[in-house]
């Protein structure tokens, strides 16, 4: 974060912090109004450097705008999961995503290649940082769609991208699973 003493008002967030030169630095993110004495500051604000937040602006600005699907026309990818979180990646040594546990006989998932051991990173584009992501990406997606996802897979001791295409399913076609395979915070991808 960058600390700086500009004038922001409560509310612009989101705006540009811009140098003297008026060149783009960061984007403003919290203006502190009080202490945890509850005595007012002023004049001390955070952004986020541009450096950080152009990675992001680009890969917003190549998605594709796209709406969200009725339940009836959902994706179905067929995969039980749990997050990668970011302890457990920096502990493991193993990349952020969801953690494929399982893939569920005759899924789009299997179809694809997906295996287990795998972790999810990229959908269509869309980084992948964990369940709850996933399950929001896969709402804006419909049966029968086809897409390119990242996994992340083991290979002589190292995790290697592997790009495959996967094309959604429908929930109408969902094969029942056994339920001991779902254990602890796994979750399981009905979406």
């Amino acid at each position: 974060m960058i600390q700086t003493d500009a004038a922001i008002n409560c509310g612009n967030s989101g705006g540009a912090l811009l140098n003297m030169k008026g060149e783009l630095v960061g984007i403003n993110e919290v203006k502190s109004a009080m202490t945890s004495l509850g005595t007012a500051v002023d004049g001390i604000a955070f952004a986020i450097p541009i450096s950080k937040a152009e990675p992001i602006l680009k890969e917003l600005m190549t998605l594709t705008t796209r709406e969200k699907v009725s339940r009836d026309h959902k994706a179905y990818l067929g995969v039980i999961c749990s997050d990668v979180t970011n302890e457990i990646s920096q502990l493991y040594k193993v990349p952020t995503g969801v953690c494929i546990k399982c893939v569920v006989q005759g899924s789009p998932a299997e179809k694809a290649g997906v295996k287990k051991g795998d972790i999810l990173s990229k959908m269509d584009g869309r980084n992948i940082h964990n369940y709850s992501n996933l399950k929001e990406v896969l709402q804006y997606y419909t049966a029968g769609e086809q897409v390119e996802i990242i996994v992340q897979r083991i290979s002589h001791g190292k995790y290697q991208e592997t790009a495959l295409s996967l094309t959604f399913g429908s929930r109408d076609n969902i094969i029942p699973y056994n339920e001991s395979d779902i254990s602890g915070n796994d979750q399981h991808s009905e979406n």
